[in-house]
């Protein structure tokens, strides 16, 4: 049970850290982007999609017992979901990573 209580851990932490750390990237990428945060899109779904393969690298070793694998995959696919919405609306307006202005 160890396992299964450890990625647990790791996945609630990585759904803490989800929106500072995309806030964060958000900020870092405003240095390439001179429009400012709010000018552009992309930013949350590239975070998420990191935190994702954060999650996945670190319980993927208990990936092999049956109780982890359907934990660690079901948060994966809920953090991909959020990603592919916030880069599908991106993508549709157009502002993917650079100024709509």
């Amino acid at each position: 049970h160890f396992a299964l209580h450890a990625c647990a851990a790791v996945l609630c932490i990585c759904w803490a850290v989800y929106p500072g750390a995309s806030r964060l990237l958000g900020f870092l990428i405003e240095y390439a982007c001179p429009c400012g945060l709010i000018g552009f899109s992309g930013w949350e779904g590239l975070t998420v999609l990191a935190i994702a393969a954060l999650a996945l690298g670190l319980c993927g070793g208990a990936a092999g017992r049956k109780g982890p694998f359907r934990l660690i995959w079901a948060n994966v696919l809920l953090l991909a979901l959020v990603a592919a919405n916030d880069l599908a609306r991106s993508l549709r307006q157009g502002d993917f990573l650079r100024c709509n202005s």
